[in-house]
């Protein structure tokens, strides 16, 4: 009699762990595709951004004012995206395609907001007739900028 007592209460145990594990079961599969569902429509509504939409919405501008061997300049975030290096190429001679770099090649700015000014003085060889401030949004280089005469 005893143990007819003991396999019943088994049974009944085995009874409600199987019923946790499909509560918990079904629990964990609800709050995955509520995550899920979540993440989709943050994707849908927020497209990642593609380099080439960065770049149409950079400009950087240029005041010279020394143009020597040494360039110093006001430069000036006109577009409408925080601009975080510029690459300054330039040439000695009058040329579409400019072949050197100044010293430093790549100045990292610090929050260079849209609206702001920054000062930039590199140095190169020889007589400078041609500078390009290239700007750098998140890695991605912005090419398609003013060249200067100096």
């Amino acid at each position: 009699m005893n143990k007819n007592k003991m396999n019943k209460k088994i049974q009944n145990k085995r009874a409600v762990s199987l019923m946790i594990s499909y509560v918990l079961l079904l629990g964990m599969v609800l709050t995955l595709s509520v995550i899920v569902a979540s993440w989709i429509y943050f994707q849908a509504k927020n497209p990642p951004m593609a380099e080439q939409d960065v770049c149409d919405g950079v400009s950087i501008s240029a005041d010279i004012t020394t143009c020597s061997s040494k360039v110093t300049a006001t430069l000036t975030n006109s577009g409408r995206f925080t601009i975080h290096a510029v690459s300054v190429r330039y040439d000695t001679e009058d040329r579409d395609v400019l072949r050197y770099q100044l010293n430093p090649p790549v100045k990292n700015l610090d929050n260079f907001l849209p609206g702001k000014e920054q000062e930039y003085t590199g140095t190169g060889t020889g007589s400078i007739m041609k500078v390009k401030f290239i700007p750098i949004v998140n890695g991605t280089y912005c090419p398609e900028q003013t060249t200067y005469t100096c």
